[in-house]
Protein backbone atom coordinates (compact mmCIF):
# COMPACT_ATOMS: atom_id res chain seq x y z
CA UNK A 1 0.00 0.00 0.00
CA UNK A 2 1.19 3.74 -0.73
CA UNK A 3 -0.46 6.99 -0.15
CA UNK A 4 -1.45 9.27 -2.50
CA UNK A 5 1.99 10.92 -2.70
CA UNK A 6 3.20 7.01 -3.84
CA UNK A 7 4.64 6.60 -0.20
CA UNK A 8 4.76 3.13 1.31
CA UNK A 9 2.51 2.64 4.25
CA UNK A 10 2.54 -0.22 6.73
CA UNK A 11 -0.57 -3.03 6.66
CA UNK A 12 -3.99 -1.49 5.30
CA UNK A 13 -4.74 1.70 5.50
CA UNK A 14 -7.26 2.79 8.12
CA UNK A 15 -7.29 7.06 7.74
CA UNK A 16 -9.40 8.39 5.29
CA UNK A 17 -7.26 9.13 2.62
CA UNK A 18 -6.57 7.89 -0.88
CA UNK A 19 -4.36 5.03 -1.30
CA UNK A 20 -3.24 3.16 -4.05
CA UNK A 21 -2.56 -0.91 -3.55
CA UNK A 22 -0.32 -2.97 -6.06
CA UNK A 23 -1.14 -6.84 -6.54
CA UNK A 24 1.03 -9.65 -7.20
CA UNK A 25 0.11 -13.11 -8.11
CA UNK A 26 2.42 -15.37 -8.14
CA UNK A 27 1.99 -19.29 -10.22
CA UNK A 28 4.76 -21.12 -11.68
CA UNK A 29 2.88 -21.72 -15.16
CA UNK A 30 2.04 -17.64 -15.49
CA UNK A 31 4.38 -14.45 -15.57
CA UNK A 32 3.97 -12.44 -12.34
CA UNK A 33 1.82 -9.53 -13.62
CA UNK A 34 1.67 -6.46 -10.86
CA UNK A 35 -2.19 -5.34 -10.53
CA UNK A 36 -2.40 -1.56 -9.25
CA UNK A 37 -5.46 0.19 -8.24
CA UNK A 38 -6.19 3.50 -6.23
CA UNK A 39 -9.20 3.67 -3.61
CA UNK A 40 -10.41 6.15 -1.02
CA UNK A 41 -11.19 6.04 2.27
CA UNK A 42 -13.72 9.10 2.68
CA UNK A 43 -13.59 11.01 6.12
CA UNK A 44 -16.55 10.04 8.43
CA UNK A 45 -19.60 12.14 10.15
CA UNK A 46 -19.15 13.27 13.12
CA UNK A 47 -22.08 11.45 15.56
CA UNK A 48 -23.16 11.02 18.98
CA UNK A 49 -22.47 14.94 19.83
CA UNK A 50 -25.21 17.87 20.28
CA UNK A 51 -25.01 21.47 21.10
CA UNK A 52 -28.88 22.49 22.18
CA UNK A 53 -30.44 25.75 23.15
CA UNK A 54 -29.75 26.86 26.73
CA UNK A 55 -32.44 29.07 28.95
CA UNK A 56 -31.30 30.20 32.28
CA UNK A 57 -31.96 33.28 34.54
CA UNK A 58 -29.55 35.66 35.48
CA UNK A 59 -27.35 35.13 38.66
CA UNK A 60 -24.53 36.86 38.22
CA UNK A 61 -21.96 34.41 37.06
CA UNK A 62 -20.98 33.09 33.73
CA UNK A 63 -23.20 30.52 32.18
CA UNK A 64 -21.31 28.47 29.62
CA UNK A 65 -23.12 26.60 27.03
CA UNK A 66 -20.71 22.85 25.65
CA UNK A 67 -21.03 20.85 23.26
CA UNK A 68 -22.32 17.43 25.35
CA UNK A 69 -21.39 13.97 24.16
CA UNK A 70 -18.06 12.12 23.24
CA UNK A 71 -15.77 13.91 20.58
CA UNK A 72 -14.19 11.13 18.37
CA UNK A 73 -10.01 10.78 18.85
CA UNK A 74 -8.87 13.29 16.99
CA UNK A 75 -11.61 16.18 17.00
CA UNK A 76 -11.43 19.64 18.93
CA UNK A 77 -13.72 22.08 19.38
CA UNK A 78 -13.91 26.19 19.56
CA UNK A 79 -16.20 28.27 20.79
CA UNK A 80 -17.82 31.34 19.81
CA UNK A 81 -20.04 33.37 22.52
CA UNK A 82 -21.04 30.57 24.50
CA UNK A 83 -20.14 32.13 27.96
CA UNK A 84 -22.03 34.90 29.04
CA UNK A 85 -22.89 36.56 32.38
CA UNK A 86 -25.52 39.81 31.94
CA UNK A 87 -29.21 38.90 30.85
CA UNK A 88 -29.86 38.27 27.22
CA UNK A 89 -30.13 36.16 23.92
CA UNK A 90 -26.88 35.31 22.49
CA UNK A 91 -26.33 33.14 19.44
CA UNK A 92 -23.28 30.52 20.63
CA UNK A 93 -21.24 29.00 18.17
CA UNK A 94 -19.55 25.20 17.91
CA UNK A 95 -16.40 24.62 15.33
CA UNK A 96 -15.65 20.72 15.39
CA UNK A 97 -12.45 20.41 13.21
CA UNK A 98 -12.58 16.79 12.61
CA UNK A 99 -8.79 16.07 11.81
CA UNK A 100 -7.55 13.81 9.30
CA UNK A 101 -11.12 11.17 9.81
CA UNK A 102 -14.08 13.09 10.21
CA UNK A 103 -15.53 16.23 8.45
CA UNK A 104 -15.73 19.79 9.87
CA UNK A 105 -19.00 20.77 11.07
CA UNK A 106 -20.12 23.71 12.63
CA UNK A 107 -23.27 24.02 15.37
CA UNK A 108 -25.11 26.94 16.50
CA UNK A 109 -27.15 27.14 19.72
CA UNK A 110 -29.02 29.45 21.60
CA UNK A 111 -28.04 30.65 25.27
CA UNK A 112 -30.68 32.52 26.51
CA UNK A 113 -30.58 34.11 30.07
CA UNK A 114 -33.46 35.71 31.38
CA UNK A 115 -33.92 38.40 33.75
CA UNK A 116 -34.17 37.73 37.66
CA UNK A 117 -37.01 38.63 39.98
CA UNK A 118 -35.84 41.42 42.26
CA UNK A 119 -36.02 39.64 45.92
CA UNK A 120 -35.03 41.01 49.33
CA UNK A 121 -36.91 43.84 48.84
CA UNK A 122 -39.26 45.39 51.76
CA UNK A 123 -41.62 48.41 51.47
CA UNK A 124 -43.53 48.77 54.85
CA UNK A 125 -46.66 50.78 55.55
CA UNK A 126 -46.10 53.99 57.75
CA UNK A 127 -48.18 55.78 60.36
CA UNK A 128 -47.22 58.33 61.79
CA UNK A 129 -48.81 61.47 63.64
CA UNK A 130 -49.06 64.73 61.90
CA UNK A 131 -46.20 67.09 62.73
CA UNK A 132 -45.47 69.44 59.47
CA UNK A 133 -43.27 67.50 57.76
CA UNK A 134 -43.23 64.87 54.60
CA UNK A 135 -43.59 61.86 55.49
CA UNK A 136 -41.68 59.68 53.10
CA UNK A 137 -41.14 55.76 53.00
CA UNK A 138 -38.32 53.74 51.23
CA UNK A 139 -37.80 50.56 49.69
CA UNK A 140 -35.58 48.50 52.25
CA UNK A 141 -33.32 46.21 50.39
CA UNK A 142 -32.76 47.82 47.23
CA UNK A 143 -29.19 47.61 45.86
CA UNK A 144 -28.08 51.26 45.23
CA UNK A 145 -27.61 51.44 41.83
CA UNK A 146 -31.36 50.36 41.10
CA UNK A 147 -33.43 53.36 39.54
CA UNK A 148 -36.75 53.65 42.20
CA UNK A 149 -39.28 56.16 41.86
CA UNK A 150 -42.06 56.93 44.42
CA UNK A 151 -45.51 57.96 43.22
CA UNK A 152 -47.57 59.66 46.26
CA UNK A 153 -51.34 59.40 45.99
CA UNK A 154 -54.40 60.69 47.82
CA UNK A 155 -58.19 58.78 46.71
CA UNK A 156 -56.23 57.41 43.87
CA UNK A 157 -55.36 61.15 42.54
CA UNK A 158 -51.38 61.54 42.51
CA UNK A 159 -49.76 64.43 44.43
CA UNK A 160 -46.66 66.44 44.35
CA UNK A 161 -44.06 64.72 46.51
CA UNK A 162 -44.24 62.96 50.18
CA UNK A 163 -48.25 63.94 52.07
CA UNK A 164 -47.82 66.27 55.08
CA UNK A 165 -51.01 66.66 55.80
CA UNK A 166 -53.25 64.31 58.23
CA UNK A 167 -54.92 61.50 55.99
CA UNK A 168 -54.24 58.51 54.19
CA UNK A 169 -52.41 57.64 51.21
CA UNK A 170 -50.98 55.31 49.18
CA UNK A 171 -47.12 55.20 47.68
CA UNK A 172 -46.12 53.11 44.84
CA UNK A 173 -42.58 52.22 44.29
CA UNK A 174 -41.46 51.23 40.86
CA UNK A 175 -38.06 49.81 40.42
CA UNK A 176 -36.11 49.84 37.51
CA UNK A 177 -34.23 46.66 37.44
CA UNK A 178 -31.70 47.52 34.59
CA UNK A 179 -30.04 44.90 32.34
CA UNK A 180 -30.92 42.01 34.48
CA UNK A 181 -33.96 42.01 36.45
CA UNK A 182 -37.73 42.47 35.63
CA UNK A 183 -38.90 46.22 36.98
CA UNK A 184 -41.00 45.73 39.46
CA UNK A 185 -43.74 47.82 41.56
CA UNK A 186 -44.07 48.00 45.34
CA UNK A 187 -47.27 49.56 47.24
CA UNK A 188 -47.08 50.85 51.00
CA UNK A 189 -49.56 52.60 52.95
CA UNK A 190 -48.62 56.24 54.58
CA UNK A 191 -51.20 57.02 57.43
CA UNK A 192 -50.97 60.51 59.14
CA UNK A 193 -52.80 60.56 61.59
CA UNK A 194 -54.14 64.31 63.38
CA UNK A 195 -52.38 65.64 65.97
CA UNK A 196 -53.73 66.87 69.81
CA UNK A 197 -54.13 70.72 69.87
CA UNK A 198 -51.11 72.27 71.50
CA UNK A 199 -52.26 72.76 74.96
CA UNK A 200 -54.17 75.79 75.79
CA UNK A 201 -55.63 77.70 78.55
CA UNK A 202 -59.26 79.41 78.96
CA UNK A 203 -59.17 81.34 82.13
CA UNK A 204 -62.34 82.29 84.18
CA UNK A 205 -62.71 86.71 84.68
CA UNK A 206 -64.07 88.57 87.81
CA UNK A 207 -65.04 92.21 87.42
CA UNK A 208 -67.51 94.55 88.39
CA UNK A 209 -70.15 95.55 86.23
CA UNK A 210 -69.24 98.30 84.00
CA UNK A 211 -72.00 98.05 81.03
CA UNK A 212 -69.23 96.28 78.74
CA UNK A 213 -69.66 92.71 77.13
CA UNK A 214 -66.55 90.67 79.20
CA UNK A 215 -65.23 88.41 76.66
CA UNK A 216 -62.59 85.83 77.62
CA UNK A 217 -59.90 84.05 75.37
CA UNK A 218 -58.18 81.41 75.02
CA UNK A 219 -54.27 81.49 75.20
CA UNK A 220 -51.75 79.36 73.15
CA UNK A 221 -53.66 77.96 70.74
CA UNK A 222 -52.06 78.86 67.30
CA UNK A 223 -53.55 81.97 65.39
CA UNK A 224 -55.04 80.23 62.56
CA UNK A 225 -56.87 77.74 64.55
CA UNK A 226 -60.80 78.93 64.19
CA UNK A 227 -62.04 78.92 67.99
CA UNK A 228 -65.69 79.60 69.18
CA UNK A 229 -66.92 80.76 72.16
CA UNK A 230 -70.43 80.00 73.42
CA UNK A 231 -71.59 81.71 76.65
CA UNK A 232 -74.26 80.20 79.34
CA UNK A 233 -76.16 81.13 82.40
CA UNK A 234 -77.60 78.69 84.22
CA UNK A 235 -77.19 76.35 81.67
CA UNK A 236 -78.65 78.34 78.42
CA UNK A 237 -76.72 79.69 76.08
CA UNK A 238 -76.48 83.51 75.60
CA UNK A 239 -76.46 85.95 73.12
CA UNK A 240 -72.69 86.88 72.49
CA UNK A 241 -70.50 88.20 75.51
CA UNK A 242 -72.40 89.02 79.21
CA UNK A 243 -72.90 92.21 80.36
CA UNK A 244 -75.02 92.13 83.23
CA UNK A 245 -73.96 91.19 86.35
CA UNK A 246 -74.02 87.68 87.17
CA UNK A 247 -72.24 84.13 86.99
CA UNK A 248 -71.61 82.54 83.54
CA UNK A 249 -69.78 79.63 82.19
CA UNK A 250 -67.73 80.03 78.57
CA UNK A 251 -66.91 77.43 76.12
CA UNK A 252 -64.08 78.09 73.81
CA UNK A 253 -64.38 75.36 70.68
CA UNK A 254 -61.00 75.29 69.13
CA UNK A 255 -61.58 73.73 65.25
CA UNK A 256 -58.19 71.86 64.65
CA UNK A 257 -58.40 71.96 60.90
CA UNK A 258 -56.94 68.86 58.41
CA UNK A 259 -54.32 68.23 60.77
Amino acid sequence: YTDKDGNPIQGAPTDAGIYNVTVTVEDKNYALVPISTTFTIDKAVITGVSFADKTVTYDGTAQLLEVTGTLPTGVTVAYTDNSKTEAGQYDAVAVLTGGNNYVDQTLNAKLTIDKATITGVSFADKTVTYNGNPQEVKLEGVPSDFEVTYVYSKDGNPIQGAPTEAGDYTVEAIVKGGNNYEDKKFEAKVTISKAMIPNGTLEGKTVTYNGNPQEVKVEGVPSDFEVTYVYSKDGNPIQGAPTEAGDYTVEAIVKGGKN
